[in-house]
């Protein structure tokens, strides 16, 4: 199936004229540069920026104070594995340290989002909904 698609393109575009060349990078470029595709950018970057912030916090702040909590032999609780087999080891620690991870990061982003971004977006949106007199 494939292979007869390609074939009909093949047969139906021997070759790609400048103009249509421009038009694609035109229509490229007004999807790329559009302000939601800049704002996402933007989002991206400070997403990754926060996501490192919060696994600093979590790695270098909560957990030694969990492995303090848990660990009674000195050992780092996310070195804790499983052996069902000689073959097949569960790292359950470190499963369990991304999954706190996670929780540290969903909880952060709840706080900021819902209880502290929120009633400002609110706030600016009854004002702007107002019809000045």
């Amino acid at each position: 199936m494939a292979r007869q698609v390609l074939r009909f393109i093949q047969k139906e575009k021997e070759f790609i004229s400048k103009e249509e060349v421009r038009e694609e990078l035109n229509e490229f470029a007004q999807f790329a540069f559009k302000k939601n595709m800049i704002e996402l950018t933007i989002a991206v970057v400070l997403g990754t920026a926060f996501n490192k912030v919060i696994k600093g916090v979590s790695e270098h702040i909560l957990m030694p104070i969990i492995n303090m909590a848990l660990s009674n032999t000195g050992e780092s609780w996310r070195d804790f594995t499983w052996e069902a087999t000689p073959n097949m080891v569960f790292e359950l620690g470190k499963f369990c340290g991304i999954f706190l991870d996670f929780l540290v990061t969903a909880i952060v982003l709840y706080i900021v989002l819902v209880k502290i971004a929120r009633p400002m977006w609110t706030a600016v949106s009854t004002k702007e909904d107002k019809p000045s007199t």
